[in-house]
């Protein structure tokens, strides 16, 4: 470690900037960064890019030889997790206990194995998905899943109650790996979940560092805001163009030469204020301003016309007509294929909505009928309702009814009814009040042009009476014949729009005109100066703020140089190790996968990416496109094996279904793997696959790893109930009744609620040790589950007595009962099994056994 921080020690004084130096050292010796230190580190930064004085003396910096507060690997193990809430559809009350080294837990698909992995990886850590879901079939939606895990640390306890989402820094080092975490391993870059302790310097070196930039960023957002200087100069001039743009190019220089007006010039303004003064009171603005409100008053006259005109023009004269047409002719056809054909004495509410109702209903019987095979309607069938044969008569009816539910008349009709009523509502919508008596174009036009406005007036009133005919026509669906428009010649508004566009160039160009415009330009920039004198100071300020900015965000720099360093060094003390670790581990599956791993850097750490060797491809491809799912499985599960080799923090892992998609072949390799792994950390494996059930116990065996099995399984309350110490593997360790005696001895002085708990697993307890009884003493592990070798030298103490078979039979269906009269709810069966049950066939166990050994001594 020492060589490791004299390493990073010489590079920093030679490679950082003071300022970064600084925070090295604060990291070093265990400082917290508070927001003090953080305000030195920033005054630092400022000194080092001259945006602050610089000290004749600085602080003189001195690195520990020793990291403060170094963490130290965990030694945290998983005791048990329990009282479990609305995690999946997992029961209340169950307790998953684990052990020191090796804890499997074997259950089938569906009975609930992962709903006790996921709060492991939630907790924990994982490459996975860490969300864990509620019991979707329960009523109450703000259901929050967690769950109380006991860890020891020290050989002290500790219960830690985990929360849906809430990763716990305690269970850092529990790694959990499951399917949701393979597609994160192949497919996107990871960090390695450790760093060597003097590498961690660098970590959080790079963050420290960008949290002084993000200081000096706020400092440059706050000079770089936008101004207002702009709108204290009203009206525009050289000066309101140069204040508007002001930056760090801006030419003080030249600002301060604009801002202080001569003693002339100061007279100059009182002067052209009379002369301005003087020439407004020619009102040759207001003049100006009254033209153009009259030309715009003349044009929007030709405007309204022109559009009224077109609303009741001929063109939409023929559309009205259309519409009127085809409303008549639709109409027609609506009666000719409308209820009235169906209409008779008898029946007095043809076309009522109740009549259409059954009308439709009967449709979708007789439909219902015909896709069961059945001809309908047709002669001689049966009436769905009075269930009399259908004559000749009847079946065109009813076929005549259906015809009617399917015609589309009616709907025409109604869309045209609904064109008519929209363009009726168009045309009322049409203003024509635009030359009514009180408007100034009317008194206008009269004073100019008096002998049109006669014309002008019958024009829009022949428009109002032909836009009333088009309306009734529209609304009586008749067709329309109105009296034609007036030719309205209006060349002569146009005419006197004209001579006023005139009169106002006139106006502007006149010597009057052009006097007040430039005395007035003058006057304005003259004053613009003396505003600007005032605002100089605030002016200058803000320059030499957005020059300060600009000299800042070009000494900000990056974390590049930190991160390079850490790659260095992470290459050197872990990548390799890591990389050789993956490429034995995959050579251990007896496959070329032609997977390589890349490294980079990313501030201040290494990341990893798995990826494929290819050559001549024409494009890169994906683990995930071309492995196979087994092959998948193997190359993710190598790489998290020689992460957490590496990782001393890591102290226990958690596999679900670790083989699934895998061969035998390959299940082995992963057995023997894992169990290695049970050899230096506590390792829980959750599996349906009794194939490596069997393998990972074996190896476990050879290595000398303790393992403790547990059975999940469903009952019928649902998955997830736990059956601990127990599991198709364990047969071995049930060949007497210990366990189920060790159940008996829990149930008899606990709660109802827990002694009922206790109870079932001590009736399950023994009913495995009568089948661990017919393996090792009736057929002397001849032929033992789940071994792949037949024993047969041992047929020959084989001893099979009828009477013992019988029995045997008789309380294995007994024990049966009893657990499936069990329930782990309050709710239980009418009769609740008792602890002096259970020792009952406890004691007829015992003694089965005792007479089968004396029948096999006997034989001897």
């Amino acid at each position: 470690m020492s060589t490791l921080l004299n390493r990073i020690r010489s590079w920093a004084l030679t490679d950082l900037k003071y300022w970064e130096q600084a925070a090295l050292e604060m990291i070093a010796a265990g400082q917290p960064i508070t927001s003090e230190g953080l305000r030195k580190l920033t005054e630092y930064f400022l000194e080092d890019c001259g945006l602050l004085p610089l000290p004749s003396v600085r602080p003189q910096l001195s690195f520990p030889k020793d990291i403060a507060n170094d963490p130290t690997p965990s030694a945290t193990r998983l005791q048990r997790l329990f009282n479990l809430r609305n995690v999946n559809a997992l029961p209340a009350g169950q307790e998953l206990h684990f052990g020191d080294q090796l804890t499997l837990i074997y259950g089938e698909n569906g009975t609930g194995k992962t709903g006790y992995a996921r709060p492991l990886a939630s907790a924990g850590f994982t490459r996975g998905e860490r969300q864990v879901l509620p019991n979707v079939a329960t009523p109450y939606a703000g259901a929050v899943p967690q769950a109380d895990i006991e860890i020891v640390s020290a050989n002290s306890k500790k219960v830690i109650t985990w929360r849906n989402g809430n990763h716990n820094r305690e269970l850092g080092g529990v790694h959990v790996f499951d399917d949701k975490s393979i597609i994160a391993h192949l497919s996107r870059s990871n960090s390695l979940s450790f760093s060597p302790s003097g590498l961690q310097l660098l970590t959080r070196l790079a963050d420290t560092t960008d949290l002084v930039r993000n200081e000096i960023n706020q400092l440059i957002a706050e000079r770089e805001k936008e101004h207002i200087f702009y709108l204290a100069f009203d009206g525009d001039s050289p000066i309101r163009q140069s204040v508007t743009a002001l930056g760090p190019e801006t030419n003080q220089e030249e600002l301060e030469t604009l801002a202080k007006l001569t003693a002339d010039e100061t007279q100059q303004i009182a002067t052209l204020e009379r002369e301005v003064a003087e020439l407004a009171s020619q009102n040759i603005p207001k003049k100006i301003a009254t033209i153009q409100q009259e030309v715009k008053d003349l044009e929007k006259l030709k405007e309204s016309l022109r559009a009224a005109e077109n609303a009741v023009s001929d063109f939409v004269l023929a559309e009205v007509n259309v519409l009127a047409r085809t409303f008549a002719e639709q109409q027609n056809r609506v009666r000719e294929a409308g209820t009235s054909q169906f209409e008779s004495d008898q029946f007095t509410h043809v076309g009522s909505k109740e009549w259409l109702d059954f009308l439709e209903a009967a449709n979708r019987l007789a439909n219902f009928e015909i896709a069961h095979g059945r001809e309908y309607p047709s002669v001689g069938a049966s009436c769905l309702l009075c269930r009399e044969p259908l004559s000749a008569e009847s079946v065109s009816l009813i076929e005549r009814l259906w015809n009617f539910l399917i015609s589309d008349v009616q709907s025409q009709l109604d869309r045209t009814q609904l064109s008519c009523s929209d363009k009726a509502t168009a045309l009322n919508n049409l203003r024509l009040d635009f030359f009514s008596e009180d408007l100034n174009i009317r008194r206008l036009v009269s004073e100019e042009l008096p002998e049109i406005v006669a014309a002008v007036q019958s024009q829009v009133e022949a428009i109002e009476t032909r836009r009333g005919e088009f309306c009734e026509s529209l609304i009586l669906h008749q067709v329309c014949h109105p009296a034609p428009l007036l030719n309205l010649d209006l060349s002569e508004l146009e005419q006197i729009t004209e001579v006023r566009k005139r009169d106002i160039q006139q106006l502007s160009d006149s010597d009057a005109g052009k006097k007040l415009s430039t005395a007035t330009n003058a006057l304005r920039v003259l004053k613009h100066r003396k505003i600007l004198d005032v605002q100089l100071a605030n002016i200058t300020s803000y320059v030499e703020g957005r020059r300060w900015a600009v000299k800042a965000r070009r000494s900000l720099g990056t974390t590049r140089a930190i991160t390079t360093k850490y790659d260095e060094l992470f290459q050197e003390l872990v990548t390799d190790r890591y990389v050789a670790i993956f490429q034995d581990t995959l050579e251990r599956f007896k496959k070329d996968f032609r997977v390589a791993v890349e490294t980079r850097g990313q501030k201040g750490e290494t990341v990893r990416q798995l990826v494929l060797k290819t050559s001549g491809s024409s494009r890169p491809y994906s683990i995930v496109e071309v492995l196979s799912e087994g092959e998948k499985r193997a190359v993710a599960t190598s790489d998290f094996i020689a992460e957490v080799t590496l990782d001393k923090n890591c102290c226990c892992l958690v596999f679900d279904d670790p083989v699934t998609s895998l061969d035998a072949k390959w299940k082995g390799t992963i057995a023997r793997c894992l169990a290695e792994q049970a050899q230096a950390k506590q390792v829980v494996i959750f599996t349906h696959d009794l194939a490596f059930l069997y393998h990972i116990k074996a190896h476990a065996e050879s290595l000398g790893v303790k393992t403790v099995s547990h059975w999940v399984k469903n009952d019928e309350n649902g998955p997830g109930f736990l059956y601990s110490d127990n599991s198709p593997v364990c047969e071995g360790d049930y060949k007497s009744a210990n366990l189920a005696q060790k159940r008996y001895a829990e149930a008899k002085n606990a709660p109802p609620e827990r002694q009922q708990r206790f109870l079932q697993e001590g009736f399950g307890a023994l009913r495995t040790s009568y089948e661990a009884f017919i393996v090792f003493e009736l057929f002397n592990g001849v032929v033992e589950r789940f071994s792949p070798d037949i024993s047969f030298g041992r047929l020959n103490n084989v001893r099979i007595d009828q009477d013992i078979i019988g029995e045997v039979i008789e309380r294995m269906e007994a024990l049966s009962r009893h657990i499936d009269a069990h329930s782990h709810s309050d709710s239980f069966a009418e009769v609740k099994p008792s602890p002096s049950d259970l020792l009952k066939e406890i004691d007829l166990f015992e003694d089965i056994r005792k007479r089968q050994k004396e029948l096999k001594k006997a034989s001897k």
